[in-house]
């Protein structure tokens, strides 16, 4: 499972899910949690092409995985973390193929 934080009018945001949206997830289920205004997260996701189950649990679970700002993302393995991911991380290959060493891509 991998957990994607995102702000819905962030630029940045969109950017990284439109690239995630390119990439092979295999079985991998991805969860999205806005960090402010849930009301766009659906149209987010669908402009990014990325899909994705939508939680409205960011605020509880960014107290167990605080970060600064978004896009931030948490890869776990049955419910343990195993990778956390800062926007700067995010906009490298070197995130992908960390996803695809821990066996979250294809």
């Amino acid at each position: 499972m991998l957990l994607y934080f995102f702000n819905p009018e962030c630029t940045h945001c969109l950017a990284v899910a439109q690239e995630m949206s390119k990439r092979g997830w295999g079985s991998t289920r991805i969860v999205a949690l806005p960090t402010s205004e849930p009301q766009f997260a659906s149209s987010f996701l669908e402009h990014a092409g990325l899909s994705a189950g939508i939680s409205p649990d960011a605020a509880l679970l960014r107290k167990a995985l605080p970060f600064t700002e978004a896009p931030f993302a948490v890869a776990l393995d049955r419910g343990k973390v195993v990778g956390t991911f800062n926007s700067g991380q995010m906009e490298s290959e070197g995130y992908y193929a960390t996803l695809k060493r821990l066996g979250h891509l294809n």
